[in-house]
C-alpha cells in the first residue's frame, strides 16, 4: 500500500479509473449480454459484442494519440467523463420508464 501512495497522482487516478471500469464491466456486461440475446437474438448480440470490442480497441489507440497531442491528464479526465456518460445513457435506456408497456 505504501508503494501505491508514493505513485504519481495521475497514475493513481488512472489505476482507480481502470479498476472501477473493470468492476462495472464485469458486473454489467454478462447480464446485458443475456438480456440482449433474448431481446435481439444471439447472432445480433454476438455481432454487437464484437463491434464493441473493436470500437474499444480503436478508441484506445485514438486516445493514445490524443494523449500525445493534448497531454495525458485532460484525456484521462475526458475519457472518464465519457465512460460515466455512457453508463448513465445505458442505465437510462434500460429504465422501465422508456420500455414499451404493451
Amino acid at each position: 500500500m505504501k508503494e501505491f501512495l508514493q505513485l504519481n497522482r495521475n497514475l493513481k487516478l488512472r489505476m482507480l479509473t481502470m479498476f472501477l471500469v473493470a468492476i462495472l464491466n464485469s458486473s454489467i456486461l454478462p447480464n446485458m449480454t443475456i438480456y440482449y440475446s433474448r431481446y435481439f437474438g444471439t447472432m445480433v448480440t454476438g455481432v454487437l459484442l464484437i463491434m464493441v470490442s473493436i470500437a474499444s480497441f480503436l478508441a484506445g489507440l485514438y486516445g493514445g494519440h490524443l494523449a500525445d497531442v493534448y497531454g495525458r491528464k485532460p484525456v484521462m479526465i475526458g475519457g472518464g467523463l465519457m465512460i460515466a456518460a455512457g453508463y448513465a445513457i445505458a442505465a437510462t435506456m434500460n429504465s422501465p420508464w422508456l420500455q414499451d408497456r404493451t
